[in-house]
């Protein structure tokens, strides 16, 4: 299984994509058969491999990509973190006024934001 014991939906595009990277640079067939393995649609995963390729040659371009960008991404606990650091403002945001409670979509979430 791509989740893992992680369970988690990122993580596993994560290690799909890996996983498709490591056959593709096996050559012939490699990839195919990593992708009929995982249930996994080949022109889909191809498709994703170009749309990252752009996107990392624009960050390059604009100097926010560096070689060692990818120095950390089998550090699973600090893929985890960035990803749920990207998705907080997604989740809540806090109130204008200063309150102790964070404001969710239609409700209120409970809990006090961390003072650090």
């Amino acid at each position: 299984s791509l989740c893992g014991q992680d369970l988690s939906d990122h993580l596993a595009l994560l290690r799909a994509s890996d996983g498709f990277e490591a056959a593709r640079a096996k050559g012939g067939d490699h990839a195919r058969s990593f992708c009929e393995a995982h249930s996994l649609s080949f022109r889909q995963m191809q498709t994703m491999r170009q749309t990252t390729t752009r996107l990392r040659n624009e960050l390059q371009g604009r100097g926010l990509w560096g070689e060692d960008a990818d120095r950390n991404g089998s550090d699973v606990a600090l893929v985890c973190a960035a990803l749920c650091a990207g998705l907080f403002p997604n989740v809540a945001n806090g109130s204008a006024k200063g309150g102790s409670k964070l404001k969710v979509q239609g409700g209120r979430l409970e809990a006090l934001p961390h003072v650090s």
